[in-house]
Order: C-alpha cells, then sequence, then structure tokens
C-alpha cells in the first residue's frame, strides 16, 4: 500500500497516521485533487484500503470505510458514520452522523441516511431528487 503519496488515478493519498477498528487498521486520507468542496491538503476521514473510495466520492471527519465496501461517484460520508461489509454508497448520496451502512446494503442517488440509522442486508435506499 502507498502511504503518503498520490495514488495513481485517485483523488487522495493515504497518510501515514492511522487507527485499529475492530482489529482492522484503518489509515486517514489527504485529498490530492480537487474535488466538489474539497481542496488539496485537506484531511479527510478513515478507509482500509484505496479501493474503497473512488470517483469524486470523499470520507471527512471521524467517518471509516472498510471491508470490501464501496464508496464512489460523487458520494459523501462524514460524522461519524461507518460504511462496511459489502455496503456500496455511490451517485450523489450521503451518509454522515452516526449511521451504519453494512453487508450487503446499497445508498445511492441522493439518498440521505443520518442519525443512528442502520442499514444491511439486501436494502438498497434510493432518492430520485436531492
Amino acid at each position: 500500500m502507498k502511504k503518503g503519496k498520490h495514488l495513481d488515478g485517485k483523488h487522495f493519498e493515504l497518510t501515514d497516521e492511522f487507527k485499529t477498528v475492530n482489529g482492522i487498521k484503518l489509515y486517514r486520507i489527504r485529498c490530492t485533487k480537487a474535488i466538489s468542496g474539497v481542496n488539496p491538503g485537506e484531511l479527510g476521514g478513515w478507509i482500509e484500503k484505496p479501493e474503497n473510495l473512488s470517483g469524486s466520492a470523499w470520507v471527512s471527519e471521524d467517518a471509516q470505510i472498510f471491508d470490501d465496501a464501496q464508496v464512489f461517484g460523487n458520494a459523501r460520508v462524514s460524522g461519524r458514520a461507518r460504511i462496511h461489509g459489502s455496503a456500496w454508497i455511490f451517485g450523489h448520496a450521503q451518509v454522515f452522523d452516526c449511521a451504519e451502512i453494512f453487508d450487503g446494503a446499497m445508498v445511492s442517488g441522493y439518498a440521505k441516511v443520518r442519525w443512528n440509522k442502520k442499514v444491511s442486508g439486501n436494502t438498497w435506499i434510493y432518492a430520485m431528487f436531492s
């Protein structure tokens, strides 16, 4: 894993800062290329591996993405949200506060999941408009 270096085709890098959650090492990210609302140099949230985050998606604050979970498109994850298992967050979806999306759940379109909500299993939350 390349830490502290720009990852090919990505808008972020993994920093040397890490923490262990449930036995999984998560790395803080840093923006390397401007995306909507995020500037180069800005610190983000926590991911296990570069494959967890792609497109123009962003994870910020103390939010965490790990296991085989993927956040992509223009999605945003923030606050203390946790995305894990094989969950997908994509489109313009937003997951924030202390929400948790896991197993095979998907959140897409302009959907917003917040507070202490938990979404799991074969659930798909989709919103056509913001």
